[in-house]
């Protein structure tokens, strides 16, 4: 979606230029197959980046209204892997050099330093936006872990509680049975020595 919105910033001002100038036949066949390229570059991907660029680099050398819209097609191209593509395109501006007007030459690269910086900008939202993803997985996985490892604890707890409560339960008993049973044991030896003793 950022990709979109910022091909349709660059579409606007590309338009501009094109509306500053007399606008033929030409202009809208240059617009829609300019508009055809960048939807095909998003379309696959970049993958075939090369060759759609290669295909526009030969229409601007061909036309020169074809190098109005190339801040749209430079956007596409912007990629460490594409930079010698991008150089190429000064071919065109040295060919068309005394034919192209400066006003519409300023426009153009201020243009194309405007689709440069919002290349690079959605290319960090971007990665930005991965990584906040793989820390929401990871945040997750860890508090899910977290939650097993309490459950655990938890449960080793109440063991170990029950076994201090059967210890202590077993202690009594050892207890009462020493020390009660020994002494009951003792009455009645001494209520049978006395009942001997009265007869």
């Amino acid at each position: 979606m950022r990709e979109l919105t910022d091909k349709l910033i660059l579409l606007c001002c590309c338009i501009t230029i094109m509306v500053g100038n007399k606008i033929t036949a030409l202009s809208i066949v240059v617009l829609l197959s300019a508009i055809t390229i960048s939807s095909l570059n998003s379309y696959f991907d970049g993958k075939y980046s090369k060759y759609i660029g290669s295909i526009y680099l030969v229409l601007c050398i061909l036309k020169l209204e074809f190098l109005i819209l190339l801040p749209l097609i430079i956007y596409d191209l912007f990629t460490r892997q594409f930079i010698y593509l991008i150089a190429a395109f000064i071919i065109p501006f040295a060919i068309h050099w005394n034919d192209i007007l400066v006003k519409d030459l300023v426009c153009i690269i201020i243009f194309m330093a405007l689709a440069l910086y919002l290349k690079i900008r959605s290319d960090k939202i971007a990665q930005y936006s991965i990584s906040y993803h793989d820390l929401q997985d990871s945040s997750k996985e860890l508090s899910m872990i977290f939650e097993k490892k309490n459950k655990e604890l938890m449960e080793k707890q109440d063991y170990e509680l029950k076994l201090a409560t059967l210890n202590e339960r077993n202690r009594i008993a050892r207890e009462i049975h020493d020390n009660v049973g020994h002494m009951l044991s003792r009455s009645i030896l001494q209520v049978g020595a006395l009942l001997v003793i009265n007869k």
